[in-house]
């Protein structure tokens, strides 16, 4: 009798997780068009459409913010894409996206943050919130989201993406929004010009320390050693198919570098030991004032986008 009741649980359980997964899936969906995983998508529409003599910076938001993609494009003589967009996404599911669209002579650009290094999560998938946001938007992404690490996420995030997405959507419904989001936000696909960057012009120059996303960078040795181990697996098929592959440091603010100076070191050594993919710079020399950034340590404002490329261009010049 005992065993017949834990096994009707279990399987009420197993239907209720089902239908919260149905839910979170297949139910309302958002706007697209006010929707920021449009932007990314967009982003690869690009890729796609792009058949050869590409070259593609990849990374989280600090890439998104880093790079004016047209004065790269000018220089080289390369189809650029900018594929910079949030680091919850995962550096596993960022590469899947670009890796079947690679041909013989492009050129690759990694430029993931300090977290990456640390943060286990964000090696393979990301947060569940942007797995169901990509399905709802596009259902072909599922198909670039890493299996089965992707699927547990969702089941130990199940609960709390249920009340954000469905709250979330009743809030905005009791409360919208009196201007158009393209004022109030530069986090929309309107905000990105054609080669995927953000020239949203809220993004302006401050001088104020208003940035948030002060995280304290921390060393992990074994959770580092999965990212390098995992960015030298894509690196050997970008040499299988003549694809050119080097790495950029993240921008990063100047005084929380300082702070975070040890850690950042440590995590550069590991890379310089271990890492198969050419280092075209380093930590410190990606690191800038306050007054270039925005609104967190890893985005640039305009002036600071400029600088950050005009350097760029010179430290690719010395590997491509």
């Amino acid at each position: 009798m005992k065993i017949k009741m834990f096994f009707l649980k279990v399987l009420v359980l197993t239907i209720l997780l089902l239908i919260a997964i149905i839910i979170l899936f297949y139910g309302i969906n958002p706007n697209i068009e006010e929707n920021y995983c449009k932007a990314y998508i967009n982003k690869r529409n690009r890729v796609v459409s792009l058949q050869e003599n590409k070259m593609i910076f990849v990374g989280g938001s600090n890439v998104n913010f880093a790079i004016e993609s047209k004065t790269i494009q000018d220089t080289f003589n390369k189809k650029v894409v900018n594929m910079g967009f949030v680091s919850g996404l995962g550096a596993k599911f960022q590469l899947n996206v670009i890796q079947p669209y690679l041909k013989a002579g492009d050129v690759v650009v990694l430029s993931f943050e300090y977290p990456y290094f640390f943060e286990e999560g964000l090696i393979i998938a990301g947060s569940g919130i942007n797995m169901c946001m990509f399905y709802r938007t596009d259902p072909t992404f599922l198909d670039y989201f890493p299996m089965p690490e992707s699927f547990i996420i969702i089941m130990k995030e199940v609960n709390a993406l249920l009340v954000s997405q469905y709250l979330g959507n009743i809030l905005l419904k009791l409360n919208p929004r009196k201007k158009p989001l393209i004022e109030t936000t530069p986090y929309i696909p309107e905000s990105h010009n054609e080669f995927g960057d953000n020239v949203s012009k809220l993004v302006v120059d401050i001088s104020t320390k208003r940035m948030i996303n002060n995280v304290v960078i921390q060393f992990n040795n074994d959770t580092a050693m999965k990212m390098i181990s995992m960015l030298n697996e894509f690196n050997n098929h970008c040499k299988n198919i003549g694809v050119k592959c080097v790495f950029s440091f993240a921008t990063y603010e100047k005084e929380m570098y300082k702070k975070n100076k040890e850690n950042i070191q440590k995590i550069h050594t590991l890379m310089k030991e271990k890492l198969q993919i050419p280092l075209i710079n380093s930590p410190e020399n990606c690191s800038y004032e306050y007054i270039y950034y925005f609104d967190t340590v890893y985005h640039l404002n305009k002036t600071g986008k400029q600088i950050h490329t005009q350097k760029l261009i010179q430290d690719l010049k010395k590997y491509l």
